[in-house]
Formats: structure tokens, sequence, C-alpha cells
């Protein structure tokens, strides 16, 4: 098969600037952490989703930005995160005449409005990801984001416009929307009790398995059958019980959330 590699101009979307002793943090909109298009999508259409937002090693905030009390988490690799209330967005974009635009952007949220963030779920397996607030603080949700973190890796846009983002804090899909209002978070049975934001219903249809993912090593890439039929789900490393030297591969019935095929990828 040909395989054409393509320079494409693209110029990063700013979320901000933090003013810190040694020079000013520029944040950017980070697309990379997954893409999608649907089979009717018009020529060079697809979607980005980014990830949870900004965060940087303890190396980096000490040598790159002069956080020089921070130099203790370093032995540790301690990430930090500057905006942690800034969770994910899908981005829509057109690709052609050798460049990529921006056609969109879709905050996630809530069916009324609250915003999903890039925080912890209260769940979340943290002893396998140590993860700060810049100013040395621990991350915590408030009354009013509680549980509306996400650690988005992946999507898949489905034919009827909606779509399924993979998130490794729960592990869980989100299920979105056309509008980027995110409707359900589903997750394995074991997880369908845990603390829950009233707009966003956890329902426990994931396959059970999925309970025993290691820490911080969950759900990682996502597609969809040309019909929506079935989802693709791969995760980041094998499960607990399994051999190593593979990452697990799922086929999921898109409505139902049932598993339907299983492979191991070397």
């Amino acid at each position: 098969m040909a395989v054409r590699i393509e320079r494409l101009h693209w110029t990063d979307i700013s979320i901000g600037e933090i003013a810190l002793p040694k020079k000013t943090m520029k944040l950017t909109l980070g697309l990379g952490s997954g893409l999608s298009r649907r089979t009717n999508d018009p020529p060079g259409r697809v979607f980005a989703i980014t990830d949870r937002g900004p965060n940087i090693f303890a190396s980096t905030a000490v040598d790159d930005y002069g956080l020089t009390a921070l130099e203790p988490y370093r032995a540790t690799e301690t990430k930090f995160m500057p905006m942690p209330a800034l969770g994910p967005e899908i981005v829509e974009l057109q690709i052609d005449d050798g460049a990529v635009r921006l056609v969109r952007r879709l905050p996630l949220r809530t069916s009324t409005g609250h915003r999903l963030t890039g925080l912890p779920l209260l769940t979340a397996e943290l002893d396998g990801e140590n993860i700060r607030a810049l100013d040395d603080g621990p991350l915590q949700n408030d009354a009013a984001t509680i549980q509306l973190g996400a650690d988005a890796e992946a999507i898949a846009a489905m034919p009827d416009g909606c779509f399924f983002i993979a998130e490794e804090y729960g592990p869980s899909l989100l299920k979105i929307d056309a509008s980027g209002a995110a409707t359900a978070r589903w997750v394995p049975p074991a997880l369908q009790d845990m603390p829950h934001h009233p707009d966003l219903p956890v329902l426990g249809l994931l396959p059970p398995k999925l309970a025993t993912r290691r820490p911080n090593r969950g759900l990682e890439a996502l597609c969809a059958s040309a019909d929506g039929a079935w989802l693709y789900l791969g995760m980041q490393s094998a499960l607990r019980d399994e051999d190593r030297n593979t990452a697990p591969i799922w086929k999921l019935d898109a409505s139902t959330g049932a598993l339907a095929g299983a492979w191991r990828y070397p």
C-alpha cells in the first residue's frame, strides 16, 4: 500500500499564559490524544480529542520555569497540572490545501453546562501516578465538579453524530451527544456505585474484567465500525492477571457495552 507523508500547516490555539519565576508558561490546546472520522464526513474532516489538560514533570517545572520549591519531587517523577479545571474537548478540524483548519471546539460538559475537568476521579488509582497542582497543593474536586474528571485518551465519531470518549481515570467510556454534552459514563460493574455528579449518570455496562487494569494503564485507543454497531477498544497495557507482553483489544456492542470479541496484541 502506498503511503504519503505530508507536512501540514497548523497554528496552535492559545489557552492561556502563567507568569512564573524563570519565564512565562504559554499553554496551547493539545489535540494529540485521538482522531476519528465518519464514513459520511466531508473529505478531510476529522474530530480530535484533547487530553485532561496541560501537565508537566517536576524536572521541567524546576529547570524550565524556576519553580525550585518543587525540586524534592524530581526523583518521584511527579507531574503538575497548571490548569486542572480545564477539561477535555472535541475539536472539529478540516484538512485541505496542505493545512489544518479549526472548524469548531466542543468543550465537554454536562447537559446543564457543568464543564468536565482534568481532575482525577475519587476512584482513580493515583498510587500509579504522582500528580499535584502547580502550586504544590493536592488536586481536589470541589462540590460543583465532583466526579466530572476525565483523562481523555481516544475518540470514536459515531454515524448518528454522537461520540464515545475513552478516558483513563475511571476507567470509563463517556457517551457524548452531538453538541458536546456528556450523557452517560460507562464503567465496569464494580464502579457503578461510585460517587457521581447528578448530571452524569454512571452505568456499569463495561466488561467486569476492566476493573483489573493496572493503575494509570487503562483505556488508550478507541474506534467504531462504519455502521456504529461496534466499538473497538485498546488498552495501554495488560490487565493485572494477564501476560504483560500483550495488551488487550476488545470488541464491544456499542449499544450495551457487552463484550463481543477479545484479542491480545503483542
